[in-house]
């Protein structure tokens, strides 16, 4: 009966726990934050470097994959930019974990999982990140980055 019970109560306890992070409901400043990375992933995955780039914070930094070493605005924009060139992206989501605003600055820790199509073929790629973003003129600007591929298919 004792382990009855103890399996009956990390059954209830993880049925709460995953309907408490899949049903999360976010304020309105981290929906802003949300927002503001759904549309710089969609600047990335429909090509647009401009607009990529003008939403990236002049003193960004960013720590990707298996680089040996982070990335500033420049850096960024140069790999950025050869790479779209021979990727596309067919579809992309974002599954947010966890958004913490304070003041002007935000962080947002997730997942991105995207279908993308290369010399090479399909693939499904499934990374995590976690942003910085700073408030500057009422707009939040990319200023950190670090993360990448867990698993490619």
């Amino acid at each position: 009966m004792k382990t009855l019970s103890t399996y009956l109560i990390i059954i209830l306890f993880t049925g709460v726990f995953v309907t408490k992070t899949s049903a999360q409901e976010w304020s309105s400043e981290q929906m802003e934050v949300l927002k503001a990375t759904q549309t710089l992933y969609e600047y990335w995955a429909n090509r647009n470097l401009e607009s990529y780039m003008s939403s990236t914070h002049k003193d960004f930094s960013g720590w990707f994959g298996n680089e040996p070493l982070p990335v500033n605005k420049n850096l960024l924009q140069k790999w950025e930019g050869f790479w779209l060139k021979d990727v596309k992206v067919l579809i992309w989501e974002i599954q947010p974990v966890s958004i913490t605003v304070s003041g002007d600055v935000a962080v947002i820790h997730h997942f991105l999982i995207t279908v993308r199509e290369d010399e090479k073929g399909k693939s499904t790629v499934s990374s995590k990140y976690t942003d910085v973003y700073k408030k500057e003129n009422g707009k939040w600007m990319n200023i950190a980055s670090c993360g990448g591929k867990i698993t490619e298919n």
